[in-house]
C-alpha cells in the first residue's frame, strides 16, 4: 500500500500511535466493494495499561472486531482490528482502547 494512502486513511480515522494500519483494500479490490482497513499494534509493542497506565505485556489478542466508519469518497468503510488485552500486575487483563472509538465518537461496532 502506498504511504500516501495509508498516511491519508490515518487522518481520515484519527489513528494514534501505537496503531498503524497493516492492510487497505478500496472498493475495487474487495469483494463488497467497500474499503476495509485492517489496523493493529505491532507485536514488539507493549502497551499501556488503560487502568493504571502502566507499561505492560500483552495478554493476548481479541477476536476481530468490526467498525463502520466514516464514508470515505461516498464509499462505505469499515476498520478491522484484534485488540489487545493488557497483563497489569494490578489491574489485570483490560482490553487496550482504540482511538476511532474513543468517547464521544461516531463510529459503530459492527456486530
Amino acid at each position: 500500500m502506498p504511504k500516501d494512502l495509508k498516511s491519508f486513511l490515518a487522518d481520515c480515522i484519527g489513528l494514534q500511535e501505537p496503531w498503524e494500519i497493516c492492510e487497505a483494500e478500496g472498493p475495487s479490490e474487495s469483494a463488497d466493494g467497500n474499503i476495509h482497513v485492517r489496523i493493529r499494534v505491532p507485536p514488539s509493542v507493549r502497551p499501556l495499561c488503560p487502568g493504571c497506565g502502566r507499561m505492560c505485556s500483552c495478554f493476548d489478542r481479541g477476536e476481530e472486531r468490526v467498525w463502520r466508519s466514516m464514508d470515505i469518497s461516498a464509499v462505505c468503510t469499515y476498520l478491522h482490528a484484534e485488540v489487545p488485552r493488557t497483563d497489569c500486575r494490578t489491574c489485570g487483563q483490560l482490553s487496550v482502547p482504540v482511538p476511532w472509538a474513543g468517547p464521544g465518537s461516531r463510529f459503530k461496532l459492527v456486530e
